[in-house]
């Protein structure tokens, strides 16, 4: 079997799920919600990583099933809710090196870099976005974050929702004539008709 983390949206793995699918069907099955980084440990168990803390739980191998209760082992290692990834290996021996430093920070800034190579600070500590999209005329910058779409507007300094609290909206991509955005969305079309901002 392949055991993988599997989310909906590839900017976060905050509500991903670590699953598991037989070679031979390669139909996947979810082991644990909420959770990425899934390691299987010799001796039965599978660890993986939720809310910064990496927890382990019996773990049959053949059936992909969990036997028992999860308890937390290894709390604040490192990981990173935009890739799923963390800092943590596991030896044959039971034994764990890891880097401490909890769930990385995913507040964003967004700089505008000129033709001389001078940085400024034009959207400044905006928690949990990224996915950045400039608009074609260079004016507004579209952003994600966990509460939906927003536009930062370079000009006049204000930041808009465009599409707040639609779960799962994710990568904003601006139409050629900079009047519409359209975004990725797991249940809709994907599509925002709400006019220029």
């Amino acid at each position: 079997a392949v055991l993988f983390t599997a989310s909906t949206d590839n900017n976060s793995f905050a509500h991903a799920n670590v699953e598991a699918a037989p070679l031979d069907t390669g139909v996947p099955k979810v082991l644990v919600e909420n959770a990425y980084f899934g390691r299987y440990l010799p001796g039965g168990y599978l660890a993986y990583v939720s809310q910064g803390t990496v927890f382990a739980a019996p773990f049959d191998a053949r059936s992909l099933k969990l036997t028992g209760t999860a308890i937390p082992i290894l709390p604040g290692v490192d990981s990173d809710l935009s890739n799923g990834g963390a800092q943590l290996s596991v030896s044959d021996n039971g034994t764990a090196v890891y880097l401490s430093g909890g769930t990385a920070n995913r507040n964003m800034n967004v700089m505008v870099v000129d033709r001389k190579g001078t940085a400024s600070t034009v959207v400044s500590d905006q928690q949990d976005a990224s996915s950045p999209n400039i608009s074609p005329d260079g004016k507004r910058v579209a952003f994600q974050n966990s509460s939906g779409i927003w536009v930062h507007d370079l000009v006049r300094g204000t930041t808009t929702p465009i599409a707040m609290g639609v779960t799962g909206a994710s990568h904003p991509v601006w139409t050629p004539d900079g009047q519409r955005i359209t975004y990725v969305h797991p249940f809709s079309s994907g599509r925002d008709d709400s006019g220029e901002r």
